[in-house]
């Protein structure tokens, strides 16, 4: 079932998964051309893409089943729903030690292998990579400046600049911080990215420290790191997180 603004291709004559794919990604070089103001409703039709017997032969050698089992999961059989009516409010500052990054030129970098994670809201707030580092991994940033709020969990080596605060977990109340923790703090961290913006700043001395989050506990009042884990375990492609 599809709704009122949406075409449905279907091919004259028999294609293979491989051609299709190669087509929408044909289809999709062409979306330049339209905006809300210029919609393709009339004029998609007449998109030029090439022939059948124009699609290159490397098309048919690329191996899609390699990602055949990349959406599983490592649990199947853990509650899905979160039950929150149980849960304690944590102030950010007692989860972790939250620290600026540091101001670099990029021009005085090399290109190398680290991540450099600036204001960004995509690609994991990875703009470069250089020759550099001022964290270890296996730890969450949040950009208080440019795209405020967004949230990443860096697993390697990397360069914060200056816009980004760096989470480093109190291992007092996340002892064993590991990836499943940093997934589940950093999708409840952006819940609240709604209350900030470029003329409400998420400061870092002051807002993002007493940020609040809801986590589960265990028996001893502390964040529940068991239960956040088999939690991220049981969602789609989480078998692709080790």
């Amino acid at each position: 079932y599809t709704g009122f603004h949406v075409a449905c291709l279907k091919p004259i004559e028999k294609l293979t998964k491989s051609q299709l794919l190669y087509y929408c990604a044909c289809i999709a070089a062409n979306r330049y051309r339209y905006s809300y103001g210029r919609q393709a409703n009339r004029t998609l039709k007449n998109i030029l893409v090439p022939s059948p017997n124009e699609i290159p032969h490397y098309i048919e050698q690329s191996d899609l089943g390699r990602f055949d089992g990349f959406s599983n999961s490592v649990i199947n059989d853990f509650p899905s729903r979160l039950e929150t009516n149980k849960w304690v409010e944590f102030e950010l500052s007692e989860l972790f030690n939250i620290v600026r990054g540091d101001s670099v030129y990029l021009k005085n970098c090399q290109q190398g292998l680290h991540p450099y994670v600036s204001a960004s809201s995509s690609n994991n707030g990875i703009t470069s990579y250089i020759d550099r580092w001022n964290h270890e991994g296996n730890k969450i940033t949040v950009s208080y400046d440019g795209s405020i709020g967004e949230v990443f969990y860096q697993a390697s080596r990397f360069f914060a600049s200056e816009k980004i605060a760096v989470l480093e977990p109190n291992l007092k109340f996340l002892p064993k911080f590991r990836i499943e923790h940093g997934l589940f703090i950093c999708a409840l961290l952006k819940m609240e990215k709604f209350r900030y913006n470029y003329g409400r700043k998420w400061s870092v001395e002051t807002r993002l420290k007493s940020t609040k989050l809801l986590l589960p506990v265990d028996a001893n009042g502390k964040p529940d790191c068991v239960y956040m884990e088999q939690y991220i375990k049981t969602l789609p492609y989480s078998s692709q997180l080790e």
